[in-house]
Order: structure tokens, then sequence, then C-alpha cells
């Protein structure tokens, strides 16, 4: 006989009943969960292998078997932004990041990509130095990197974020 073929009886007085069983096996299918996640830890094994803040937010939640709707409430947000937040929003709210980072217990800056990072130690320092290493005045450098006097002085004041754009272009430019 094979495996999945087995002889049912029962007896019933004297009579002996026989019936043919066929057992048929077959695997359980994994979670939807459970399959997203094996997928994520094949493409990302280590956090150093992920270059996007929403990747890695994903990544340590999945580490630490925290479901987002926890990480939302815990960071006083709604669970649709912490979604965003995970799809690789643009920015982060500095106090969110925090919080997250707190019940994730790792660093702000492990959960930052570098356009993030910038932003969170201070864009208008940082886009300062690039200027005065080139020795030039906020004038001379607006025209350079190819954006308005006025919004380089908002950005090295901090009263607006640069893009994602400007700061590869400024990445490119103060690379070279």
């Amino acid at each position: 006989m094979s495996n999945n073929l087995w002889i049912m009886w029962k007896q019933k007085g004297r009579k002996i009943f026989f019936a043919p069983l066929y057992v048929i096996r077959f695997e359980y299918p994994r979670s939807r969960y459970y399959s997203k996640l094996e997928r994520f830890k094949r493409q990302y094994p280590t956090p150093d292998t992920i270059t996007y803040t929403g990747d890695k937010l994903k990544y340590y939640r999945y580490e630490r078997g925290i479901q987002s709707k926890d990480v939302a409430a815990f960071a006083g947000i709604d669970r649709d932004t912490y979604r965003s937040y995970e799809k690789d929003t643009t920015y982060y709210r500095r106090e969110v990041i925090e919080k997250i980072a707190q019940l994730l217990d790792v660093e702000v800056h492990e959960l930052l990509d570098d356009y993030n990072r910038f932003i969170y130690d201070g864009q208008g320092k940082k886009i300062k130095m690039i200027r005065k290493s080139f020795g030039m005045t906020q004038y001379e450098f607006a025209e350079y990197i190819g954006v308005l006097p006025g919004t380089l002085k908002q950005w090295e004041q901090e009263r607006t974020r640069i893009s994602k754009k400007a700061f590869l272009m400024l990445m490119e430019i103060s690379n070279k």
C-alpha cells in the first residue's frame, strides 16, 4: 500500500466491515503577513543593506515583532500616517521619529537615510558649511546651485526644508 492509502475497518457483532481510506496531505498556506516578512528578510538581510528610512522602520518593526498599529499608537500618530512613514515619506517629524526609535530600541540615526539625517542634524548649518567651503556668498552660491537667494537663505535659517531633489543636487556638487 502507499503512504496515503489505508484500510478502515469496523466490527458490528460478528461481521467486520472494510473500506478503503485515502488520506490527502497538503501544506497549509502560510499567512500573507508571514510570506511578506520572509520576502522582506530575503531582500534586506541586515539593516546595513537598507537605504530608505521607510524600509528601515519596517525592518526594525519586523525584528521586534511589533505591529504597525502599535507603533502608531506609541508615537501618537494615526495608523495611516505610520503606514505612509513605511512607504517612505520624504519627511519624518522629529518628535515622532524619536518616539519610534525609542520603541524600536535603536538610535534615531540608524533609522534615517542620508536626506532625513541631513535634516535631523540641522540642514541650515550643513548648507552654510558647504557654501563656505566654496568660499561663496549666499547670492553667489544660490546662483551656482540654481535656486533663488531667498530660498537658500530660508534653508540656512531652517525656515523651510530643503527638498530631496535639491539635497541630492547639493550632495553631488559638494562631492566634486
